[in-house]
């Protein structure tokens, strides 16, 4: 599965939303371009920050988005009914 040191800034991943539609997206942080102190929040594990697009949201950013292998079992990632939040995969 897909960890977020393979991904690199600029790369296009699909982010997953918590309805289950695909979108395309673009990495604007990974755990190591984040740099500590600033107002970016800091990614643990497979988390990225990313640029998502939508035909009608246009461009939204998305942070601090676990990467499928950080969701699956981890019910830290799921809603109040047992669904995954939003994630993302590779493209």
């Amino acid at each position: 599965m897909a960890t977020a040191s393979k991904v690199k800034v600029g790369q296009s991943v699909i982010y997953v939303s918590t309805k289950g539609y695909e979108k395309a997206a673009i990495v604007v942080n990974t755990p190591e371009t984040v740099v500590p102190g600033k107002k970016i929040p800091e990614l643990n594990g497979g988390q990225l920050h990313l640029l998502v697009f939508s035909l009608t949201n246009g461009v939204t950013p998305r942070l601090s988005v676990p990467s499928l292998a950080d969701i699956e079992g981890n019910s830290d990632f799921t809603d109040s009914e047992g669904k995954p939040i939003g994630y993302w995969k590779k493209a």
